[in-house]
């Protein structure tokens, strides 16, 4: 991820983004001359429980992959086994209003200088809410920061939601560029129906959000399930915007550790 920037990886349920996140968590822990930032992250919640076992277990997977003398040099700046997989969590961010209470105390602990990257599974969570026009209890009926409310109110609904998705937007980028952070956000992604068809193919999918979101990102990437390849494990990396760079794409293996390295001879 790039300093001062906020990156966005899209894709599926289960293309493995919460992962991804999990990975950059304990790679920000090692120490800079591992490739690291020799300190914790704040990773930020907004789907259901955080699966807190499942990054332990990939910090011991890392931890068993590092050579003598690199752990040699962890334990030397104060870095273990069991302190790789160490994170600010602010969890239960489920609604826009407290996803923008979250990324505030998250940027009161980068400003602090207790954190040096800034996690948000998922951005998407938070807004996918119906119109409360639509049904009536429950989810239905939440209001997004700035909105009239329920009933006859869609329109301003829709325009509330916007605007919190906005001042998420502001306040991450503002960050990551006040604090010299990197800033990665994971992002649902939804099927995209041609006007030929009415349905659509296994990989036809974008980034939730829409245009409220679309120009939020300096980077935005697709991870995919690689659907019919022998490895289940296999996903698509996609690089579909970057300002200084073409679009790529690559083919990785999730693995114990996380995503590994690229397949040889493998087409995106």
């Amino acid at each position: 991820m790039e300093i001062c920037w906020l990156t966005e990886i899209a894709g599926e349920a289960g293309a493995g983004k919460t992962q991804l996140v999990m990975q950059f968590a304990i790679r920000c822990a090692m120490p800079v001359s591992l490739g690291g930032m020799g300190a914790p992250a704040a990773i930020i919640c907004t789907e259901g429980s955080f699966p807190v076992r499942r990054m332990r277990t990939m910090a011991f997977a890392v931890w068993a992959a590092l050579s003598a003398a690199q752990r040699s040099e962890c334990e030397a700046c104060g870095v273990s086994r069991d302190t790789l997989w160490g994170c600010h969590l602010v969890r239960n961010a489920d609604s826009p209003e407290s996803l923008v209470a979250a990324v505030a105390a998250a940027a009161a602990c980068a400003r602090a200088g207790r954190c040096a990257a800034l996690l948000l599974d998922s951005i998407a969570g938070p807004f996918r809410v119906p119109d409360p026009d639509e049904g009536s209890g429950g989810a239905a009926s939440k209001a997004a920061p700035g909105s009239a409310g329920g009933g006859g109110g869609g329109r301003r609904w829709f325009a509330g939601r916007a605007k919190a998705l906005l001042g998420v937007s502001s306040v991450l980028r503002c960050l990551a560029l006040e604090r010299r952070l990197p800033v990665l956000v994971a992002n649902q992604a939804t099927a995209v129906l041609r006007p030929d068809d009415s349905t659509a193919a296994p990989d036809d999918v974008a980034p939730a959000l829409g245009m409220a979101w679309a120009h939020a990102a300096h980077v935005r990437a697709m991870l995919l399930r690689r659907r019919g390849s022998a490895n289940p494990q296999a996903r698509a990396v996609r690089v579909v915007f970057h300002p200084a760079a073409a679009s790529s794409a690559c083919v990785c293996v999730l693995g114990e550790a996380g995503l590994g390295e690229a397949v040889l001879g493998e087409a995106p």
